[in-house]
């Protein structure tokens, strides 16, 4: 997979790790960091994904981005963050950034980030062939019209406009069943770290999903007995009330709701402790948001994968069966 890839001012290391995968996978590689230089290369190499660093461009690279979106609206934009600069990551994803990652970097996260990146901008420029294809049919359709074929021409110009429309189509379908499958979903985030949490909300409502957000312990198990959310991510280290005991009243009182613990501090011990307790999965900070948002829906797909399957046994009349499932389902809980 050949994936173009521009960098702007981030740090060397990044680059030499970059620099060395792209040698075993075939992704070709710019740096630079000056706007007529990046311009320069954006105009006349096919660049895919953009990495921009903001710990040292700040404002600046708000300005990056919007001339990137706005000249090159298809190349896919990731920044990368130390952390002390969550308002700007907040304010490119507003602009249209593809996804942020906070250092330390996991490499395999921003790898993935990459190839995640590359699918959306390709999957943007899956219309323009057909347009190409349009404009090719439309003259040989005017050939066929000069040599007294008006039926042929006629077929010719029908076939590409439906071939266009079903493209369009088959894209603003998947778009559509994608945001009703993220709107169903409850999602309570839980983290003492207000930017992060806050920051980490945002990246997920830019992908269609909304979020509740808990800043302590006590405030998530009020929000619970409130609203009850289908999904909760939590953080393991809070004062007060920590995760781990959120995780055990929580699993108590609602067996129901799955729960992925999300932690940068966490250990073996720990990791083995949610597991017994029943969390879903057990994720490391920093996490791809990508990565996130593919756990939160497998956690809401189990979440109902007996229930429909104890309702198909039931309305096919093995009852016994069904109860079986919902049986197994509450000793697991």
């Amino acid at each position: 997979m050949g994936i173009t890839i521009l960098i702007i001012e981030a740090d060397s290391m990044l680059q030499e790790h970059l620099v060395r995968y792209s040698k075993a996978n075939d992704w070709r590689i710019f740096n630079s960091r000056q706007q007529k230089d990046i311009k320069r290369i954006l105009k006349k190499h096919p660049i895919d994904v953009v990495l921009l660093s903001l710990d040292d461009l700040k404002k600046e690279g708000m300005s990056l981005i919007k001339m990137i979106k706005k000249k090159h609206p298809a190349v896919q934009v990731i920044t990368i963050n130390s952390g002390d600069q969550i308002s700007l990551s907040i304010e490119g994803m507003k602009l249209g950034v593809f996804d942020d990652f906070f250092m330390p970097l996991d490499l395999d996260s921003l790898i993935s980030g990459i190839l995640e990146a590359y699918k959306a901008k390709k999957e943007a420029e899956v219309v323009k062939p057909s347009l190409l294809q349009r404009c090719q049919n439309i003259m040989v359709a005017a050939s066929f019209a000069e040599a007294g074929e008006p039926d042929m021409a006629k077929e010719l110009l029908a076939t590409g406009r439906k071939s266009e429309a079903n493209i369009k189509n088959v894209l603003h379908n998947e778009k559509s069943e994608r945001r009703n499958k993220m709107k169903e979903m409850k999602v309570l985030l839980v983290d003492d770290e207000e930017e992060f949490v806050k920051a980490l909300s945002e990246r997920m409502k830019m992908r269609d999903l909304e979020s509740d957000v808990a800043l302590s312990g006590e405030q998530a198990l009020k929000t619970m007995d409130e609203d009850l959310p289908d999904v909760m991510v939590l953080d393991l280290k809070m004062p007060g009330m920590d995760g781990m005991e959120v995780l055990r009243r929580a699993k108590k009182a609602y067996p129901g709701v799955q729960i992925i613990m999300l932690t940068g501090h966490g250990s073996e011990k720990d990791e083995q402790e949610a597991r017994r307790l029943g969390v879903f999965e057990y994720l490391q900070k920093p996490i791809s948001i990508e990565k996130l948002m593919k756990t939160i829906t497998e956690a809401y797909k189990s979440k109902f994968e007996d229930a429909m399957s104890a309702a198909a046994f039931a309305e096919a009349g093995e009852f016994d069966t069904a109860r079986e499932i919902l049986d197994r389902d509450k000793k697991k809980k």
